[in-house]
C-alpha cells in the first residue's frame, strides 16, 4: 500500500493541492485493518469529505472527494499487484489465520 507521502505527492500532481490533512486522515487507522474505516465508499463519508473541504477549505470539496477515491484505488491497486505477484497458493490473510487456528485445535 502506498504511504500517505505518496498519496500526497501524487495529489499535488493531479490537482495542484497535496490534501495532506485529507491523506492523513484516510490512514489514521493504519495498521488494525484500516480500510474498513475509510476506505469504502459510503454516502456518509462523501459528504462529509465534501463539507468539510467545501466548508473550511476553499471550495476544494469536489477535489477531496476525488482525491478521497484516488488513494482508495490506489491502495487497492497496490495490493492486487501484490496478489498477481503472489505464489500461486496465494490466500487472503483472514483464510491463512483460520487455517492456523484449525491446525493448533488438532495438535492439542
Amino acid at each position: 500500500m502506498p504511504r500517505v507521502k505518496s498519496h500526497i505527492k501524487e495529489s499535488k500532481r493531479r490537482t495542484g493541492f497535496d490534501l495532506t490533512e485529507l491523506h492523513e486522515w484516510i490512514d489514521e487507522f493504519e495498521g488494525r485493518d484500516h480500510r474498513e474505516f475509510r476506505h469504502t465508499l459510503t454516502d456518509k463519508d462523501i459528504e462529509k469529505i465534501f463539507n468539510f473541504w467545501e466548508k473550511k477549505k476553499e471550495g476544494l470539496g469536489k477535489v477531496a472527494v476525488e482525491e478521497w477515491l484516488e488513494h482508495i484505488i490506489d491502495d487497492y491497486q497496490d495490493t492486487l499487484e501484490i496478489i498477481r505477484k503472489a505464489k500461486k497458493e496465494w490466500k487472503p490473510r483472514v483464510l491463512k489465520e483460520k487455517e492456523r487456528r484449525k491446525s493448533r485445535k488438532k495438535k492439542k
